[in-house]
């Protein structure tokens, strides 16, 4: 294989003896084109908030959740053991116990971490 070292350096010294003109100013959308873009931002994300609130909740009512996981799950932990009760909370413990992570969420005595 051929050294493009000098090459490279060849290139640019090049370029560096080029001369430009003066640097064109940033295009600035129009106050339009901004408030578009923000609506469908707006939508966008929206649209992308419920999909993911809709999917939690699913996952949250279900006898052996799985898809529990990311920043929100020890809240949905709590939620579950709050409002599903202790024998669910149990089985959630024993879940995490069987595999393996369960000390991302529980305590040694198997009590929930704290949120926040």
């Amino acid at each position: 294989m051929e050294d493009v070292g000098p090459l490279v350096d060849t290139a640019w010294r090049l370029s560096q003896s080029v001369r430009h003109g003066p640097p064109l100013p940033p295009l600035e959308p129009s106050r339009e084109v901004q408030e578009a873009w923000r609506r469908a931002e707006t939508k966008r994300l929206e649209a992308r908030a419920w999909s993911e609130a809709q999917r939690l909740a699913e996952e949250m009512l279900k006898d052996r959740p799985v898809a529990l996981a990311g920043p929100l799950s020890l809240a949905a932990y709590h939620w579950r053991a709050r409002v599903l009760g202790p024998e669910v909370a149990e089985a959630d413990f024993q879940r995490g116990q069987y595999g393996g992570w369960w000390k991302t969420y529980w305590d040694e005595e198997g009590r929930l971490k704290a949120v926040g």
